[in-house]
C-alpha cells in the first residue's frame, strides 16, 4: 500500500522532532523551506505541520512561526 506524501512528511517531520533536530521551544522551518526539503508542495507540508499541531507536537504562533512545543 503506498504511503501518501503527507503521511510520508507528517512522519518525517515526527522523527526530527523525536530525535531533538528541533528542540522544545525552537522554531521549524518556514513551510515552503520544508517544501524544498522533502520535494513535495506546501499544500502538503502544511496539512503534515497541522496533524502535528492537532497532536500537541508544534505550535503555531501568527506572524513568528511554528515551534516545537515545550
Amino acid at each position: 500500500m503506498p504511503e501518501y506524501p503527507t503521511d510520508r512528511v507528517e512522519r518525517e517531520l515526527r522523527q526530527r522532532i523525536a530525535a531533538g533536530e528541533w528542540s522544545p521551544g525552537q522554531r521549524i522551518p518556514a513551510v515552503g523551506t520544508l517544501a524544498e526539503q522533502h520535494g513535495t508542495s506546501r499544500a502538503t507540508v502544511s496539512k503534515a505541520v497541522q496533524r502535528l499541531v492537532d497532536a500537541g507536537l508544534l505550535v503555531v504562533l501568527p506572524n513568528y512561526g511554528t515551534f516545537v512545543s515545550e
